[in-house]
């Protein structure tokens, strides 16, 4: 079934893309990429295949080029967050054994002592 909504005259589809679907983007991607801009590419690929404009960058954007699998940037080595280093997770864990001042301190999440800006400027 194919469930639409009209909103302001643009016709949103709520169900997922087909493998035809996107087959064809990357088709369309493949051959115009570089030559139109991205723009356009985008528009190109929502007429030929029946959706928005919208829909089609946002899956570009989100999943890039082949339009399915993972998304883009979604690992941390592609989005250049790693693990942190070593000593910063050493710090961390001195910082957690410190004892709290006292229970209002630990509660309500206080610095432990020296890590306040207050033990700072002494």
């Amino acid at each position: 079934m194919n469930c639409a909504r009209t909103t302001g005259g643009i016709v949103r589809r709520k169900n997922a893309w087909s493998d035809q679907e996107i087959a064809t983007a990357v088709q369309i991607y493949e051959r115009w990429h570089g030559r139109i801009t991205k723009v356009a590419l985008c528009q190109m690929i929502a007429k030929k295949i029946g959706r928005t404009y919208s829909s089609v960058y946002q899956r570009l954007h989100l999943y890039g080029p082949l339009f399915q699998g993972t998304r883009a940037g979604n690992t941390a080595e592609q989005s250049g967050y790693g693990r942190p280093p070593d000593e910063v997770l050493a710090e961390r864990e001195y910082r957690e054994r410190l004892p709290h001042r006292d229970l209002t301190s630990a509660v309500c999440g206080d610095p432990k002592p020296g890590y306040s800006a207050l033990d700072r400027r002494r």
